[in-house]
């Protein structure tokens, strides 16, 4: 499903384009009915068996992978009474695995009556995969009063000059004020290729370890029409003069972003043994060369993500995560590239997908709550519920359903003044899976989806005002006092914004090569 976000620094939108790329979905858990081949225990057995104690679990086909890791989707244990709804759980949760091409769990006999040993038959898949992922996204904006260049605002000044001396006293007071709107037509095109390699299955013991590398070129042409009244204004004892003057004109500018991406990944999904705790985290280093027209810019930071994870029940997880930057400042001249923030964040979800690639039925269920912090007078809360669901029309042929909605809160300029804002949007999706070969585990994958949404702003209303004042005693004890006031004024209407957009893609995965192409096209007017 889409991700629309209101992005105020185009660099973040290009530092998050990369990082989406790389991330994926751990806290996976599904569901599907098992078929149990009767061997050696013959079917009529296992069905008249009211009662069935496990005696052992085992694992057959395992040349590579420890049968601890695959055990560890199994929530049973030895002298338990089986249950089918466990087993099937734990054959899904193993197909969901890039390690494994094939899973089948049976039942033997055990050494008494009623008893059995379950046994997982697995085929292993190459652990040593390649990933090469390219895409393009083009949006159109529409934009009046709040986006990228076009703030609505108004600019005061203000000046009280007082002077004690033998010759009389003087008090003049200047004041100047501006104000600005205007509407703009925004551009914004993105081009990404990432390369990964990832070994599914480090040390045999079903850990990942990823190494990628990304690019990424954002461009963004506008096109302003911008309307600014200047008011002058000053007072003395014995004048008053009063100036209004109006002035309308267009600009026209680019914008282009270039990202380079080097990052590591490493993903426990047993963390201290446990079946139910996992870990992932990431360490990226980012290389942003920006070109506005001037000498091009090149700024760099390190993140460090890492998020901790506990699976619950038999479809459920919470997730702690944080991403922090690694020795990053903000210039001396206040200029952040960047707009990076330190988050943190906490999430609840289930998960009932049967493929972690491909997933043709389940739901996919999650409630985050996202707290941005340290970023200048704009930290920010959100949270963000979403769902979709996979049916199959055919063996080959899903339908995907979805629905996201948000509501955040930003800062501006303090604590006491915050941006208001909501989002609700569907989205729906077709896709179509191809088996090219089964055996050698070759695979194709097509879809193409449309969202619509719409973005509901608050009011805006802020003001933000300096006062300096100075005084001078003179030699023959006159003084002079000037009080120099200055601000600015932001505002905006409450307003509701539409969106709507269209993507595809296309996926060929062999046993040790994934290719990815998606295309998307974005409209989106501000009114």
């Amino acid at each position: 499903m889409f991700k629309r976000f209101l992005a105020k620094n185009t660099i973040a939108l290009s530092v998050s384009a990369t990082l989406l790329i790389a991330q994926q979905t751990h806290a996976q858990v599904v569901e599907s009915r098992v078929n149990f081949s009767a061997e050696p225990a013959s079917q009529a057995d296992i069905v008249k068996a009211k009662v069935l104690i496990i005696d052992d679990i085992i694992c057959s086909g395992n040349k590579d992978t420890d049968c601890e890791f695959i055990l560890k989707k199994y929530y049973q244990t030895i002298g338990d009474v089986l249950d089918p709804n466990e087993v099937a759980d734990a054959q899904l949760r193993l197909g969901t695995l890039f390690q494994l091409t094939d899973t089948n769990v049976y039942l033997e006999k055990g050494e008494q009556r009623d008893h059995v040993i379950v046994v997982f038959a697995v085929q292993e898949a190459n652990n040593i995969q390649y990933e090469v992922s390219s895409g393009f996204q083009f949006s159109d904006f529409n934009e009046n009063d709040y986006v990228y260049d076009c703030i609505g605002y108004s600019a005061d000044y203000q000046r009280h000059y007082y002077q004690e001396s033998p010759t009389g006293i003087t008090d003049t007071r200047q004041i100047d004020s501006e104000y600005k709107d205007c509407d703009t037509q925004a551009d914004l095109s993105s081009f990404y290729v990432t390369s990964k390699v990832t070994d599914f299955n480090f040390l045999g013991t079903g850990k990942e370890l990823s190494f990628f590398l990304s690019y990424n070129d954002f461009e963004r042409d506008v096109d302003s029409r911008v309307n600014t009244l200047t008011t002058n204004e000053y007072y003395s004892s014995d004048n008053y003069t009063f100036e209004q003057s109006t002035e309308s004109y267009s600009n026209s500018h680019s914008q282009q972003h270039d990202t380079k991406v080097i990052g590591l990944r490493y993903f426990d999904p047993h963390l201290f043994g446990s079946a139910h705790y996992y870990l992932d985290s990431s360490l990226n280093y980012y290389s942003v060369e920006t070109d506005v027209g001037a000498d091009p810019d090149n700024n760099n930071l390190t993140a460090f993500d890492i998020a901790l994870g506990y699976r619950f029940g038999r479809h459920s997880y919470f997730t702690l995560a944080t991403s922090q930057l690694i020795g990053y400042e903000i210039p001396s001249d206040g200029t952040d590239y960047f707009n990076v923030p330190d988050r943190y964040s906490f999430s609840y979800g289930w998960n009932t997908e049967n493929d972690a690639l491909f997933p043709s039925q389940g739901e996919d269920f999650s409630v985050k709550a996202i707290f941005n912090r340290d970023i200048p007078e704009s930290d920010s809360d959100e949270l963000v519920v979403s769902y979709q669901k996979h049916t199959g029309l055919s063996a080959d042929n899903i339908i995907t359903l979805g629905a996201q909605t948000s509501l955040k809160q930003q800062d501006v300029f303090d604590k006491d003044n915050a941006d208001k804002s909501a989002l609700a949007e569907v989205s729906l999706r077709f896709s179509r899976n191809n088996i090219i070969s089964k055996v050698s585990g070759v695979y194709s994958h097509w879809f193409i989806g449309v969202n619509l949404g719409v973005i509901y702003q608050d009011d805006v209303d802020v003001s933000s005002y300096q006062t300096r004042i100075s005084e001078y005693i003179h030699e023959d004890n006159s003084k002079t006092i000037t009080n120099d006031t200055t601000g600015r004024h932001y505002f905006r209407d409450n307003e509701a914004n539409y969106f709507a957009g269209l993507q595809a893609g296309y996926t060929y995965q062999t046993q040790s090569v994934i290719y990815r192409f998606t295309l998307g096209y974005n409209q989106q007017d501000f009114d």
